[in-house]
């Protein structure tokens, strides 16, 4: 067996991710064996000059240079090596666009090991079974490439015109769609099939982690792709509208004069929250809520925090929270209940609350349902004692935490990035940076006593 199995490179500048990667996945099995497995891409490089290797599985981010760098260096030193990329960036358009040189694919960080093995096995037995494509797919997706689209499904076996879907979640939904599936970034999955869809009900997906899926109903042509799956891609979003359904197929359209539907209520807190809910049942594009949101806190002078649809889900849990949100910035001063120690008892079972569950997905809402109080109620409390909203509040302190663990103990960063109360590995990584001015393994590197600790690089 081990004569024939597959020779595998690991990189990683993570000693940890290494490990987990090593030790994660029976490699036997695969047909495949671990002959080398670095942290800096140099070494790994000297490596393959002088060993036989057929794949090379790299993070982006590394010493020396960066994953994409190795991968051109190797192939023009062996151009049957087949790669596979690592990468903490949960924008799939970068990924995406970074890929120009064949690779089978990219799995984002945290790992999927079912989705690593899924890329494993198409560089040991490449076929075309219809469950996997070319990342290049979604870069000609991305840049609206309509001739390149054409060869790429052409080659596949799917023809003008075609149908559509976008589910929300970590496992995709293969099994109900007779087609291709490409994921698209962090928990997002796109499907690609030629047959009308089959009906999918809210049954078929409770034993799922599903949050919401988007299906066309009609075909679209090659050169209507991209703006059919950017559509999709929101309206899988539309469970943080409706939180009891999943399935979406029809769209609403934009409510027109939105801007100035606000703008006299912007110091009207009561009636604005009125608006703002009536709106739920009309809006089918997260893009849209995002929209409210920015422009609100624009006209209020007040610093945007909240940039991509992404980071909406994962700091609100649906747009009534969100409401909330903007209620919060809204609103003046709160009665005040004095304590001995000079802080409203309310308060400090909040921030009590805060720091044991710092680890966990807490929001506003959670807080509120806790006490039993009114979110409004609860951010204005807590910005009336600490000067300070309670998302900056619990960011400060999830960092706080982070560069303890950082010092203390030796777990990988993405290790860490959960155990710090973060979802998404690339915005826990994006908001170290902020807080520190460099990534969390340059900090790790820089207390260790490396001088180039410090370097400004990607993570």
């Amino acid at each position: 067996m081990l004569e024939e199995a597959k020779r595998i490179v690991l990189v990683d500048d993570e000693p940890g991710v290494l490990e987990s990667i090593q030790t994660g996945i029976d490699w036997e099995k695969l047909g495949t064996r671990i002959c080398g497995a670095f942290t800096d891409g140099q070494k790994a490089l000297d490596y393959i000059e002088e060993n036989p290797v057929d794949i090379l599985i790299t993070d982006i981010t590394m010493p020396t240079f960066n994953g994409l760098e190795l991968c051109t260096r190797v192939q023009a030193l062996r151009p049957e090596v087949k790669f596979i990329i690592i990468s903490g960036y949960a924008d799939f358009a970068y990924a995406q666009k970074s890929i120009r040189f064949g690779a089978l694919g990219y799995c984002l960080k945290p790992v999927d090991y079912d989705e690593l093995r899924g890329y494993i096995r198409k560089a040991v037995q490449p076929s075309s079974n219809g469950q996997d494509c070319d990342p290049e797919l979604v870069e000609a997706l991305y840049e609206n490439d309509i001739p390149r689209l054409r060869r790429i499904l052409e080659s596949e076996g799917l023809e003008e015109p075609i149908y559509t879907a976008v589910s929300i979640g970590r496992t995709p939904l293969k099994q109900l769609f007779d087609g291709l599936c490409q994921p698209l970034g962090y928990h997002e999955h796109l499907y690609l099939f030629r047959q009308p869809p089959r009906e999918i009900s809210e049954k078929m997906l409770e034993d799922s982690d599903v949050d919401g899926i988007s299906v066309s109903t009609l075909p679209v042509e090659f050169a209507d792709l991209q703006s059919t799956v950017f559509q999709n891609l929101y309206d899988s979003c539309q469970f943080f509208f409706h939180r009891e359904s999943r399935v979406f197929r029809t769209h609403a359209a934009y409510l027109e004069g939105v801007q100035q539907e606000i703008a006299p209520l912007l110091y009207q807190p009561a009636a604005l929250r009125a608006l703002l809910l009536s709106w739920s049942d009309q809006l089918s594009h997260i893009s849209q809520a995002l929209d409210i949101y920015n422009y609100i806190f624009c006209q209020l002078g007040i610093d945007l925090e909240i940039y991509s649809y992404q980071q909406l889900l994962s700091t609100y849990r649906s747009y009534e929270e969100m409401v909330a949100g903007i209620l919060e910035a809204m609103t003046p001063d709160v009665e005040k209940e004095i304590n001995e120690g000079g802080y409203s008892r309310g308060f400090l079972k909040i921030i009590k609350y805060i720091h044991e569950n710092y680890s966990t997905d807490i929001s506003t809402a959670d807080i509120a349902r806790e006490f039993n109080m009114n979110p409004s109620y609860v951010s204005q409390l807590f910005k009336k004692e600490t000067g300070n909203t309670i998302v900056k509040y619990l960011t400060s302190l999830r960092m706080q935490k982070a560069e303890e663990l950082l010092q203390n103990t030796d777990l990988p960063v993405s290790a860490i990035s959960d155990a710090c109360g973060f979802n998404d590995y690339f915005y826990f990584i994006k908001l170290f940076k902020k807080h520190t001015s460099c990534s969390p393994s340059q900090y790790r590197r820089k207390l260790a006593g490396d001088p180039d600790g410090a370097e400004d690089s990607k993570e």
